[in-house]
């Protein structure tokens, strides 16, 4: 039991040989079946392996968390944790496909100068990225990229007296994000241009 506790320590939980965890509480089982204490610790290895696949999972790192599934369930049998991260798992590899889609759709539409107003524009594209995985490195800098290329345009329809096509723009980048920082400037050159 020593030896398994030092193996939890420095992480040597499952493997192929048999100087971790799992394998040191397999034989103290097979000497002595109904030792409590090896019960409860391969119990917790179960526990600690599921741990390790959230995190996996949260990490955006569906193989390790699905190796430690796979691991929780050879320890435990299975169980309804085991069970909903198994799901989590797949929902997330499924999403992959889809991200990466949208992120190119979003970066192509952000080069041809497609940043809003159809559902295959840039910020259209990055908001999809969002909604699918809120947590992906993509989704934010996507959407800042297509409301900065938005204001850039919202300044050229206003020097160029497109006032119309600048409001649009500009109640676009608001309904999006209300603190972005070209709003104020653009809505006071706006007001001064379209007044006078």
């Amino acid at each position: 039991l020593d030896k398994a506790e030092i193996a939890i320590s420095q992480k040597r939980l499952v493997g192929e040989d048999g100087d971790n965890a799992d394998a040191i509480y397999r034989s103290i089982l097979e000497e002595d079946p109904d030792n409590m204490q090896a019960q409860q610790g391969r119990r917790r290895l179960a526990d600690m392996l599921i741990s390790k696949g959230r995190r996996a999972l949260t990490n955006n790192d569906p193989d390790e968390a699905r190796i430690a599934v796979s691991q929780a369930r050879a320890i435990s049998g299975g169980g309804p944790e085991i069970e909903q991260l198994d799901a989590d798992i797949g929902e997330r590899a499924g999403n992959v496909d889809e991200i990466d889609m949208y992120i190119t759709r979003g970066n192509k539409a952000l080069e041809a100068g497609r940043y809003f107003g159809s559902p295959d524009a840039a910020l259209e594209s990055f908001q999809q990225v969002f909604e699918l995985d809120a947590s992906s490195p993509f989704a934010y800098p996507g959407i800042n990229k297509a409301l900065d290329k938005m204001a850039e345009q919202a300044a050229r329809d206003i020097e160029q007296n497109r006032f119309d096509e600048a409001d649009r723009i500009i109640q676009a980048i608001q309904q999006t994000s209300a603190n972005h920082k070209s709003l104020p400037e653009l809505q006071q050159r706006l007001m001064e241009l379209r007044g006078s």
